[in-house]
């Protein structure tokens, strides 16, 4: 992804039939990011996502899937 987005992107968008003018944001895992892969909390704050009604650790064990 990091060398040559262009083509993961247009893949992706072929697969999943997306319009070719379709932006394609990558928030994970960037070199300038030192590689990081998000889990848990930290995936969901990356994506600004807020739980209002459970917490997350109510229903996702920690240190599952990244």
């Amino acid at each position: 992804m990091n060398g040559k987005p262009e083509f993961l992107n247009s893949e992706i968008k072929n697969q999943l039939t997306l319009p070719v003018d379709q932006s394609i944001n990558w928030l994970s895992s960037k070199a300038e990011d030192e590689f990081a892969e998000y889990r848990d909390q930290a995936f969901l704050d990356l994506l600004d996502i807020k739980l209002r009604k459970i917490p997350l650790s109510n229903f996702w064990a920690s240190r599952r899937p990244v």
